[in-house]
């Protein structure tokens, strides 16, 4: 009898996430999400990581983000010999990416279901040193200003205004 044979994946993916919801006497609601994700090709891993979380309190919101990103930019050479037989060469050079934002907003108006918000954001970004040619710095900051028209009160309805 032969054994089947062995599957050797090129790249595995593992993930895990975990959100959690409160509401605080039908005043306001905390809302949280934890995610992570693990790549791995051959012995080579990156890693990638999440925490975000918001807050209600009657018309206000006050929502943070933080997120690191580990990845690698990947080249390959390939030898072919002269028997035909040939081998892969991988060159992993590793960089990261990593983000701190936090924002405010308060809802101004609320009729028939839905809600007009308006907001601010403030993000600070941090890449290494391998991608500082493209993004011309090491550091970034980012200052912007929303309007947001969403339906319902509930923090989870107020999710998009993090990313």
């Amino acid at each position: 009898m032969n054994a089947p044979p062995s599957v050797d994946p090129l790249v595995r993916v593992e993930s895990v996430g975990a959100e959690w919801l409160t509401t605080m006497g039908g005043r306001g609601e905390i809302a949280m999400t934890l995610a992570g994700v693990q790549r791995t090709h051959e012995e080579h891993k990156e890693r990638a990581g999440v925490f975000e979380g918001l807050a209600t309190l009657g018309r206000h919101t006050l929502f943070g983000r933080a997120e690191r990103t580990d990845r690698s930019l990947v080249g390959m050479d390939v030898i072919i010999r002269p028997d035909g037989s040939h081998e892969h060469l991988m060159t992993y050079l590793p960089y990261d990416v990593n983000e701190l934002s936090v924002g405010y907003s308060i809802r101004t108006l609320e009729r028939w279901g839905a809600g007009l918000s308006l907001g601010g954001r403030y993000g600070f970004a941090h890449v290494s040193r391998l991608l500082v040619y493209g993004y011309g710095g090491q550091g970034a900051h980012t200052l912007s200003f929303f309007l947001h028209l969403g339906s319902g009160r509930s923090a989870g309805s107020l999710h998009g205004l993090m990313h």
